[in-house]
């Protein structure tokens, strides 16, 4: 969240359950100044659509998760920019189809359109993913990574502790990770 709203003008929200579970996160979340919604623990489509009541269709949303901890403010931005000037209904970034390690990865759409996948779909798997009901509609488009190598093999997401360890190690490189940007991230990755 703190990478996601650095030198930004955009709101950085996390959206987390309103499971007990989730209740050290939110102290946490609170005490670094994060901005958090609670909502439904299985329909996360619902949390989004909740999280953003008071929203113009127009917005956008912009869709990270929390085991991709790559993305930062300007790779965001460049994201949205090319969103905005491909006038497109989704945009996503990710692995091989973006050029990008597996984990460096964000999806782009208006809360139009989740809002009205909120409202035509009953499917768990829908509600689950935020944006499969949007994809099948809408179409899938990858952003693409301006690399001057395909970095789809590599991976730096957290899906596993081996994973944690690998990221912590990664990260341990830079004096503050929040300030080290996606491309100085993808860079020490090629290294290792």
């Amino acid at each position: 969240a703190k990478r996601a709203g650095r030198e930004s003008k955009y709101e950085v929200k996390v959206l987390t359950s309103n499971e007990e579970s989730d209740n050290h996160l939110c102290s946490l979340l609170q005490s670094h100044s994060v901005s958090f919604f609670r909502g439904d623990l299985e329909n996360v489509l619902n949390r989004y659509v909740s999280a953003f009541t008071d929203y113009s269709d127009t917005t956008i949303i912009v869709r990270l998760t929390a085991d991709n901890i790559f993305p930062d403010s300007a790779f965001i931005k460049s994201v949205i920019d090319q969103f905005i000037d491909q006038r497109l209904e989704y945009l996503c970034a990710n692995g091989r189809g973006s050029g990008l390690p597996y984990g460096v990865s964000l999806e782009v759409t208006t809360l139009e359109k989740l809002r009205e996948a909120a409202k035509s779909t009953t499917s768990h798997f829908d509600q689950e993913h935020v944006t499969p009901y949007v994809r099948r509609k809408y179409g899938d488009t990858y952003y693409k990574f301006n690399a001057k190598k395909e970095l789809g093999c590599l991976r730096c997401t957290i899906d596993s502790f081996d994973d944690y360890v690998r990221m912590t190690s990664l990260l341990s490189g830079f004096g503050d990770p929040v300030t080290a940007t996606t491309n100085d991230l993808i860079d020490a990755l090629s290294i290792k």
